[in-house]
């Protein structure tokens, strides 16, 4: 069962990230009430081991042994990035990395196609302006695969390149760019760049690049990006995972020995372009609410100032105690959101604070608010307390990062960046020395030499929303005149505290961290019986604001000093409460999550406060492509009155929201969150006797409750078959397609086989939607096809962000493609082979972090799956043959059923759908309906 990711990810990234991160802020409350039971962390003490080779050819290559799973990560990482670009050459650094996925001279097929088939995961390339590396985790037996093929695209590469090749990538990438642009507030990343930075810097320019520069390159200049770059001795090799240093590198050696060194690089030298005087821009977007960003240039990757930085960013937003969340978010509500961030770069770094204005506020008031917490900061320093606090949750996330060996921020990770940029595997261990010695004098002294002057503040401001009224009034003369004027899994053990509370226990002892989940059997659908649109979500979110003896403030700063994290969240049927800590903080940190489930305090402040958020969140998604169609789709599906029709989210509708009252909220706390209405998972290095007594201890004196049984009936007929709907976006640089319709409740068919079906079709990136709309069309940075996964019957999809002059030929291919997937194109013998034999195999790392098995023992409890479901998965998947598969898809895949919902510029788009054949009805961001146009 995979998970449902509803859009790729961005596969470029800047050190600084203009991406607005939830932050939440609290009080400086006292934190001596804790002191007698709070972790220590001795940065001494924190390691990776390693052994680390240098070739002949220079290739330095370094091994980390962890055997706890029989997987490796292998990482390769090369020097150079966006910053070596000549001008006019941007974005051929990014362009590159997509062409070395594209095939070598010794295996000219996508290399995609190799990993899905050996069970690779966590496969990726990435590009900044410092480095570009590729990675994947594979099963052991599968390394000697993967170092040949890494090998033979480092050494044999440029007879598979060819114009072909690049012409299909270039418009992979210039999609990318457009899927990026297109994002709320995507047009700031280039801004900020080039007003940091003075045109000739290395800096000057986006990893991503400009469009003609993309639009001008040659072959010629691919073979000499590769020649210039990509030699042994520009590269370093991580191997982390179950394997010997000596066996690696004899592997390595094999494989790499002969690859030329490449040429000697010229690097640039650390250029800081510190400014002088603070500098200002503003442009509009199609966003709900403005955003005022301020970016500061600051020192380069591996200087000691950093850790300052770095810390000072923490303390004014890491938490609901941090500065500019607790005054903007929470005291003045002035602010929907408020980060802070230190992004250093090889030669140089950015400071940034990243803050959204409240709808009804504004920017001059807010402005102003960050200024004066600037000021004050910059004049008196963090406290002792601060500094701590953030310092414990800076050690703590930085252990549960070596959980993992590969991925983004893994063990090999960790190696290869510290390598490439600091000389040394282990320079972490300098870093994290920086981090405990610096003091909060040192703070405040390098906060004021960095963030005193130089100051680049960006404003988004929405655009006005305009529309039209009346209709075409009689033109063929002129008006009269009028007196009147109008206006590997583990095995499963249960137990039931004595009021009704199932506990399930993974035990895992090969990790320190514990992670749990209780999960409510109520969800979004709650909304529906006997509440109201949206009430789950901001229920379940009211939980953490406070209990009878801490406020919500000291619960955060209670959190990052046990080096621990609390979450709540909702899917349709299920509400959640995650809960991860280490194994040496349970204690306390049970204490806390009993506190919060049982003795809910309710502020009121707080309730006005999140209604508003979620109320601002409403207007958000309205505006946002991909959330505007995902909020009407379901009710269109499902027909006004199911219990399923809301918006996908479940973030209601703002004036349900804004009706909720604190009545409501403890009426949803008393109905559904009960412990005979509970279960809770647990993954960790503890046994079932003493999960049991823990959990009774605290647990034991919440109170069961009359539970409700909620009905879902089933839709015997659809309104939206052969269909379009679309919502006007006005410029949208793309159209958001989304085909869907109703299929089988979960359990009523085998789903291995819907899972390997889905995966040909469209959930694998190899699969055939995305490689001839992406891949051969470039139409599009990614499509994919999946299902919602719902108690009831469930949304079968295929979702497509295209270009907009390919919005009509993209819903043509995405027809001919199911059509053919249950026709005259049925899978393959080769495909079906490839995607069991990737499903197989990549269970050897799908289980290689305990918040990854607390996942699946979840789909256990939710589905009502046999306790060795997981255990039995793989067998059951090597047990289906090709006609099994074929004949589900006949059953699930249904082309005559699809409905449409598209999200685009209905002035550029309409015309096309027109031909095709179709009713088109235009809604609007609430799915009401604006015009009809009928099926020629």
């Amino acid at each position: 069962m995979k998970r449902l990711i509803l859009l790729p990810a961005i596969a470029f990234s800047r050190t600084i990230v203009l991406t607005m991160v939830w932050a939440a802020a609290g009080a400086l409350s006292p934190t001596s009430l804790f002191s007698q039971d709070l972790p220590t962390y001795d940065p001494s003490t924190i390691d990776v081991p390693f052994k680390k080779f240098v070739l002949p050819n220079g290739l330095r290559l370094v091994i980390h042994e962890d055997h706890k799973a029989p997987i490796v990560a292998v990482n390769v990482w090369y020097h150079v990035g966006s910053k070596n670009e000549k001008p006019g050459k941007s974005g051929f650094a990014h362009l590159f990395e997509h062409l070395m996925f594209n095939g070598s001279e010794h295996f000219n097929t996508d290399y995609f196609q190799a990993l899905e088939a050996i069970g690779g995961t966590n496969l990726n390339g990435t590009t900044n302006e410092d480095r570009t590396n590729y990675f994947q985790n594979i099963p052991l037996g599968a390394l000697d695969q993967v170092l040949w093929l890494e090998s033979d695209r480092m050494g044999h590469l440029l007879g598979a390149i060819d114009q072909a090749k690049l012409d299909e990538q270039r418009g992979v990438v210039q999609n990318e760019k457009r899927q990026g642009e297109n994002q709320s507030y995507g047009k700031a990343r280039d801004i900020i760049q080039k007003e940091s930075y003075p045109p000739y810097h290395p800096y000057g320019h986006t990893v991503i690049g400009e469009m003609e520069d993309l639009n001008a390159a040659s072959v010629e200049d691919v073979h000499q990006w590769f020649k210039s770059y990509y030699g042994a001795a520009n590269a370093v090799l991580v191997i982390a995972g179950d394997i010997t240093p000596e066996a690696a590198y004899e592997k390595v050696l094999k494989n790499f020995g002969n690859i030329p060194a490449g040429p000697t690089i010229s690097r640039p030298k650390t250029d800081i372009a510190k400014r002088v005087g603070d500098r200002r821009g503003e442009y509009q977007d199609r966003v709900q609410e403005a955003r005022i960003v301020m970016i500061w240039n600051t020192p380069e990757w591996g200087n000691k100032e950093n850790a300052a930085l770095d810390l000072a960013a923490n303390v004014l937003s890491d938490g609901k105690s941090s500065r500019l969340f607790k005054k903007l978010v929470y005291d003045k509500q002035i602010c929907s959101s408020a980060q802070a961030f230190n992004g250093p770069s090889e030669i140089g770094g950015n400071f940034g604070i990243v803050v959204n204005v409240k709808k009804g506020k504004t920017v001059e008031e807010v402005e102003a608010a960050v200024n004066e917490i600037m000021d004050e900061f910059l004049k008196n320093g963090p406290t002792e307390e601060e500094l701590k606090r953030v310092k414990a949750s800076y050690f703590a996330g930085f252990i549960k990062g070596l959980e993992r060996i590969g991925g983004f921020g893994g063990k090999s990770d960790l190696l290869a960046e510290n390598e490439v940029f600091g000389g040394s595997p282990d320079f972490y261990k300098t870093t994290n020395r920086w981090y405990n010695e610096t003091s909060a004098k040192e703070v405040q002294l390098i906060t004021q030499k960095w963030l005193s002057d130089g100051k680049y503040t960006l404003i988004c401001k929405p655009f006005p929303d305009y529309s039209v009224i009346g209709t075409e009034v009689d033109r063929s003369k002129i008006p009269e005149l009028s007196q009147n004027v109008a206006a590997k899994f583990p095995s499963l053990q249960r137990a039931t505290l004595k009021n009704g509370m199932k506990v399930v226990l993974a035990h895992r002892s090969e990790s320190p961290t514990m992670a749990a989940t209780i999960i409510f059997d109520a969800g979004y659908v709650s909304d529906k019986f006997g509440g109201k649109l949206g009430l789950a979500k901001l229920g379940i979110d009211m939980l953490d604001e406070g209990t009878k003896s801490l406020s919500s403030l000291q619960i955060n700063e209670r959190l990052q000093l046990l080096g621990a994290s609390l979450s709540m969240n909702s899917e349709m049927d299920n509400s959640f409460i995650n809960f991860n800590t280490l194994k040496q903080s349970l204690d306390p940190s049970l204490d806390l999550l009993a506190d919060v489930v049982l003795n809910p305090s309710f502020p009121e402040a707080d309730l006005k406060r999140l209604q508003a958020q979620q109320i601002s969140s409403i207007q958000n998604e309205k505006k946002n492509p991909q959330s505007m169609v995902m909020r009407v789709m379901p009710t269109l599906l499902y027909g006004e009155n199911h219990p399923y029709a809301m918006p996908n989210g479940g973030s209601g509708e703002e004036e349900s929201v804004n009706s909720i009252t604190m009545e409501d909220i403890k009426g949803f706390y008393n109905k559904w969150l009960r412990p005979n209405n509970a279960t809770i998972v647990v993954t960790g290095n503890i046994t079932i006797e003493e999960l049991t007594a823990k959990l009774e201890k605290r647990f034991g004196a919440w109170q069961k409750g009359e539970l409700t049984k909620k009905v879902i009936p089933e839709v015997k007929t659809a309104n939206t078959t052969n269909k379009i709907f679309l919502i006007d976006r006005p410029e949208s640089q793309q159209t958001m397609i989304v085909a869907g319709y109703l299929t089988k409740p979960y359990g009523q068919m085998d789903e291995n086989a819907i899972e390997q079906m889905n995966n040909v079709l469209g959930g694998d990136f190899t699969s055939r939607i995305n490689m001839n709309i992406r891949e051969d069309k470039h139409w599009s940075y990614g499509t994919r096809s999946g299902i919602i996964y719902t108690r009831g019957q469930r949304p079968f999809f295929v979702m497509a962000p295209v270009q907009t002059d390919k919005t009509k030929e993209s819903i043509q291919e995405v027809i001919k493609e199911v059509n053919s997937f249950v026709g005259d194109k049925q899978m393959t013998e080769a495909e079906f082979d490839k995607t069991k034999q990737n499903t197989v195999l990549g269970m050897s790392g799908m289980w290689e972090t305990n918040a990854a098995v607390n996942a699946s023992v979840r789909d256990v409890v939710k589905y009502n799956l046999p306790d060795d479901y997981w255990q039995k998965y793989g067998a059951k998947v090597q047990t289906l043959t090709l006609k099994d598969v074929q004949n589900t898809a006949k059953a699930i895949v249904q082309p005559g059923n699809l409905g449409w919902f598209l999200a685009g510029d209905a002035s550029k788009t309409l015309p096309g759908l027109q031909q095709l054949g179709i009713e088109v009805i235009q809604i609007d961001a609430n799915g009401k309906v604006v015009s009809a146009r009928p099926k020629p």
